[in-house]
């Protein structure tokens, strides 16, 4: 009953969210995070503490780790909340509509997702991911591809905001886009771990990233059929260490090999 009750609220918040998003498009203000090239904008943080109160009020007992709206919340139990107003801010800074609304609920004491949503607006595509079976797209089961060749995959990635300075991820985009049939970089965590969980793409990779960045779409991976790991170690899943590599499974240890070189 948990389940269904976190589909409709989770569904809620992000379908209010997205209708923010969308409605702000022509009108919002751009802040500095602190570093030139991170930016946020008065919709993040209005997203942001909108979904927050929500959870406050519904979950009292869950901790909440949100990007931006609201200081970070400590829990009673064992459950935390990972939300991303806004995955790919820059883009929606400059109009294009490669941005997404993620929002995941975890228990860390058994390290099980429970429920998991995001939703890209500008295309109403809504990812739902439930305990640990379903993963759907607007309502229907979706599954990762079945590609066993590198060579014929096509990769999503992203780069860290030093990118400049730490010139191994420039030397991996090269190396992995040479090798496969391609690597795209959409500058949306969120939506690109969703697309790998649709099968539209067969891996995403990424070496510096923030727990609420991925949460979502690790869940909807995992209960898709894929794999995620990080990109130091293949053998497990380190929430805090920010690397990712995430693929459909059948690609994981060749895709990870290159990486690791």
């Amino acid at each position: 009953m948990r389940n269904i009750t976190d589909r409709s609220f989770i569904k809620q918040l992000l379908k209010r969210s997205g209708q923010i998003s969308l409605v702000r498009r022509s009108k919002f203000n751009t802040f500095s995070k602190g570093n030139k090239n991170e930016l946020v904008t008065d919709v993040d943080i209005e997203i942001g503490r909108y979904i927050y109160n929500q959870i406050s009020t519904k979950y009292p007992k869950d901790a909440i780790k949100c990007e931006d709206g609201s200081i970070t919340k400590n829990g009673s139990n064992s459950i935390v909340w990972y939300i991303d107003p806004l995955d790919g801010t820059t883009n929606y800074i400059h109009g294009l509509p490669f941005f997404a609304i993620s929002i995941s609920r975890y228990d860390r004491k058994k390290s099980f997702f429970l429920s998991s949503g995001t939703y890209i607006p500008f295309y109403d595509q809504l990812f739902i991911a439930l305990g640990g079976t379903i993963t759907e797209l607007n309502g229907q089961q979706i599954k990762v591809s079945d590609n066993k060749r590198l060579k014929k995959s096509l990769i999503l990635t992203g780069m860290s905001l030093n990118v400049k300075e730490n010139g191994k991820e420039a030397k991996k985009f090269m190396r992995i886009s040479s090798i496969s049939a391609g690597t795209r970089r959409t500058g949306s965590a969120a939506l690109d771990l969703c697309y790998v969980a649709s099968g539209f793409a067969d891996a995403y990779y990424h070496f510096d990233l923030k727990q609420w960045d991925f949460a979502a779409g690790c869940h909807l991976v995992i209960n898709a059929g894929g794999r995620i790991s990080n990109i130091n170690s293949i053998s497990n899943f380190n929430f805090s260490e920010g690397t990712i590599l995430a693929t459909n499974g059948l690609l994981h240890k060749e895709l990870y090999r290159e990486l690791a070189e």
